[in-house]
């Protein structure tokens, strides 16, 4: 049971295993030196130079095309000889089946099954096309032996000529006929003697039988008369021709010999008379064509010299070999199943008698050009086509009389179901639905199917609509299912399988089955990690629940905690990223208590469910750190409605985004921090794009490092008036190295407020901006905001313009327009480093000097 695979177009056997190159021919032979069913698959198509070796009772084996095509270049393809064989998915192309050629009036041979010539044994045909494939009866040339000349006065005649030998079937060799149990083609009839004097011409030989498909030989020609003596003895006659023999069935039949010619005498004898030739066989069944009757010997002639004897007569013509079944010919006892394929342009032409003239049965048939079936054959079909199939004498696609076409009953499928195995905390519950067919079918029939039900796929359950294979000649199967998480408290929900039409099979009247996941939990939302390992290996049991685990198997609405034994540790990332596709909750130990590391290999966090609805997910108390990614977003990737409470971002390097990269939804972020980020790009803190709002409120934002702009935050989402809002919070000791915005870099859509805040000491080396950037046409808005002792190339504090809600301290006002000293209560490049302490009343109503400041501390 070896499978075999043809990786090269050509018809070589190099008998070489080793060279990595395989041959069909190959192919065929190892699997014939195989044990069991073999298994050839086409990788390539195929160019034969020859017919294919035979298949013979135990080579039985399955070809697999996958859309190749072989290619018989003019030769007859394959020959099945006992062996049980299917092919599927292939193209038999170009396959020609011509018969041997009759010579000296023998009968030409039948030609069958350009691609498929089927002698015994089964074949099943799947999904295969048969194009271009022909059958040709074999040629009959010459006549058969002619008949010898009378002799002379007181001589012997002449010997007739022998006949020709029959065409082979398919013209095959003798000994390939011989291993397919057939009998050869007939020889020749001898010819007969000549006539002594006073003795007839001996008769010729009769023409041999041929074997199956093969022509019959000619008969001999018969032996001219003896002659005469003078007065006294009269000439003889000449002896009659041979007959032609028999041919094998399809064949065209011998042409008889011709008659021997009379003796002369002399003057005063009586001359010798000619005889006729033999009488022809008729036409074999109604394939091959008839061998023509031998001409009549002339008679002998009585002159005074005594030289006039009869000529002998020409042989008969041979019949012209049938031609039948151009693409597939099923021989008798053989069986075909053939099941959606199709049979294009193929052709059946029966072979000539090249030398006939007056006799119209004379001439082979050609009868099916696509298929041909023998009385006792059998076919099974269904979803067979034909188009375009021509045979010279009729019955273009196959021979009505024997074969029905698309008569394969295809089965009728019902699905019933089995209970769920009752799930538990360790282990998932299972369920099967059973399919029954109520026949079998010669192929593996593929059952489409969908679910439905209230149970959700791949949340509940693991099973998707699709399909399943029944195997051929089996009468069930089963469609399987298992439950996903069944330790969180669900409701009963169902699944249902509703069978689906397809092909090579009809729907019963039970089409559907629904099963119930039975709820045997109590209701609880609450999962807690406790393992630092980073796996899912489906094991839940307590010591081995990981984070990765917990937020596969969580619901909508579920909190994930960790077991206090965690406390102090580090979870490294070793299977990459965490995405979090649904509403959970993440609750730590506290940020200094449990970190969740990306172990600087993979991003931390990717929150995105991958639609356009917004999941609400929420992350309290813990560190996220060691974020590496190519991409944007190191600690955080987000695309969805994000609050982050109590936690710090630290040590996360990205593209852009060092720490946080929200590109949808809405971030939140609280009493956090966003410290030591670096960015390749921009946004070394948080990177704000595409419909994003930011809320950051009570939080730092410090010391983080970006190459563009924006080291701490970078604002840039799409238009349509995405907020930034910066709420009591700072921002300190972020450094853009090859931007602008060291602390905040604004976008042309973006929209930045910055209230009861500081941006101090943070810095743009090259670039504009220290502090803010606001270059590009963005709306700046302050209000409570302290922006001052920061550096830049360019405009230290803020370069561009802002709008003021009052009470704003700013450094350095070089490169600002928008907020004016002393109006709006705003202070703008009269404060030095060093210089004084102001801060706020309660009532935010003026700047008051030294004091305890409740709301907001400057220290310039």
């Amino acid at each position: 049971m070896a499978t075999f695979t043809v990786n090269n177009s050509s018809d070589l056997d190099d008998r070489n295993p080793f060279n990595n190159a395989t041959t069909l021919r190959e192919a065929i032979n190892r699997a014939a030196t195989s044990p069991g069913r073999d298994t050839i698959v086409l990788d390539t198509s195929v160019e034969l130079t020859g017919h294919l070796p035979f298949l013979e009772s135990g080579n039985d084996i399955d070809f697999v095309g996958n859309g190749n095509r072989i290619n018989g270049n003019f030769n007859q393809i394959l020959t099945i000889n006992g062996a049980n064989v299917s092919f599927s998915n292939l193209t038999f192309f170009n396959g020609v089946a011509g018969g041997g050629a009759g010579r000296d009036g023998g009968g030409g041979g039948l030609g069958a099954g350009g691609a498929l010539f089927i002698n015994r044994g089964s074949v099943l045909v799947q999904d295969v096309t048969f194009r271009g494939n022909s059958a040709i009866g074999g040629l009959a040339f010459g006549r058969g032996g002619s008949g010898g000349r009378g002799g002379n006065d007181s001589g012997s005649g002449q010997p007739g000529l022998a006949g020709g030998r029959g065409g082979s079937f398919n013209n095959l060799s003798d000994a390939e006929l011989l291993s397919l149990g057939f009998g050869l083609p007939g020889n020749g009839g001898a010819g007969g003697a000549g006539g002594s004097p006073r003795s007839n011409g001996g008769r010729g030989g009769n023409g041999g039988v041929g074997g199956f498909g093969s022509g019959s030989g000619s008969g001999g020609g018969g032996g001219g008369g003896g002659g005469g003596s003078g007065s006294d003895f009269s000439a003889w006659n000449g002896g009659p021709g041979g007959i032609g023999g028999s041919s094998g069935f399809g064949a065209g039949s011998g042409g008889n010999g011709g008659g021997g010619g009379g003796g002369a005498n002399v003057l005063g004898g009586s001359a010798g008379f000619g005889v006729g030739g033999g009488s022809s066989f008729p036409r074999n069944g109604f394939l091959g064509g008839r061998g023509n009757r031998g001409g009549d010997g002339d008679d002998g002639r009585s002159t005074f010299l005594g030289d006039s004897p009869g000529n002998g007569g020409v042989g008969g013509e041979g019949g012209g070999g049938g031609g039948v079944g151009g693409a597939i010919f099923v021989n008798s006892g053989a069986n075909l199943t053939l099941i959606d394929s199709h049979f294009q342009d193929n052709t059946a032409f029966g072979g000539r008698s090249v030398e006939a003239t007056i006799n119209v049965f004379a001439n082979g048939l050609g009868e099916s050009g696509a298929m041909f079936v023998r009385e006792g054959g059998t076919v099974a079909s269904r979803g067979v086509t034909f188009a375009g199939n021509r045979a010279s004498n009729g019955n273009f696609d196959f021979n009505v009389s024997n074969v029905s076409i698309n008569n394969l009953e295809i089965p009728a499928v019902s699905i019933f179901p089995s209970v769920f195995s009752t799930p538990n905390e360790n282990f998932p519950g299972s369920g099967r639905f059973n399919l029954a067919l109520n026949r079998s079918f010669p192929v593996d029939l593929t059952i489409n199917y969908t679910v439905g039900g209230t149970a959700t796929p791949e949340e509940d359950h693991n099973l998707r609509s699709g399909s399943v294979i029944v195997p051929a000649g089996q009468t069930s199967a089963s469609i399987n299912t298992n439950t996903l998480d069944d330790r969180i408290f669900d409701p009963d929900e169902t699944v249902t399988v509703t069978l689906t039409s397809g092909r090579n099979y009809t729907l019963s009247s039970s089409i559907s089955s629904t099963q119930t996941i039975i709820d045997n939990e109590r209701e609880e939302l609450l999962l807690q990690v406790d393992t630092l390992v980073d796996e899912n290996d489906g094991n839940f049991s307590p010591g081995d629940l990981s984070l990765r685990e917990a937020i596969s198997i969580a619901r909508s609405g579920a909190e994930i905690g960790f077991s206090p034994a965690l406390s102090g540790s580090t979870l490294n990332l070793t299977l990459g990223e965490l995405r979090i596709d649904r509403s959970i909750t993440i609750q730590g130990l506290g940020a200094d208590n449990l970190t969740i590391s990306g172990n600087n290999t993979s991003r931390v966090f990717n929150i995105d469910d991958g639609n356009a609805t917004q999941i609400d997910v929420a992350i309290d108390g813990l560190t996220i750190s060691g974020g590496n990614t190519a991409g944007n977003g190191g600690g955080i990737l987000n695309r969805e409605n994000l609050t982050i409470a109590n936690s710090n971002i630290r040590n996360n390097t990205a593209a852009n985004g060092g720490g946080i990269s929200t590109a949808s939804g809405t971030l939140n972020l609280t009493d956090s921090a966003i410290d030591s980020n670096t960015s390749r790009g921009v946004g070394g803190g948080i990177q704000q794009l595409g419909n994003a709002i930011v809320n950051i409120t009570n939080s730092t934002i410090n010391n983080n490092t970006s190459a563009g702009n924006g080291a701490g935050i970078d604002a840039n989402p799409s238009p349509g008036g995405f907020a930034f809002a910066v709420t009591n919070s700072t921002l300190s000791g972020n450094t853009s190295n090859n931007g602008s915005g060291g602390g905040i870099s604004l976008g042309s859509s973006a929209l930045v407020n910055v209230s009861d805040s500081q941006v101090t000491n943070n810095r743009a080396t090259v670039g504009f901006g220290g502090g803010i950037a606001n270059r590009f046409g963005g709306q700046l808005n302050l209000e409570l905001a302290i922006v001052a002792a920061n550096t830049a190339a360019n405009n230290p504090d803020i370069s561009g313009r802002a709008s003021s809600g009052a009470f704003n301290l700013i450094g350095n006002g070089t490169g600002l327009t928008g907020i004016t000293n002393g109006v709006n209560n705003d202070i703008v490049g009269e404060a030095t480093f060093g210089d004084r302490v102001y801060f706020l009343t309660p009532t935010a109503t003026s700047w008051q000097m030294h004091g305890r400041s409740p709301n907001l501390l400057a220290v310039i």
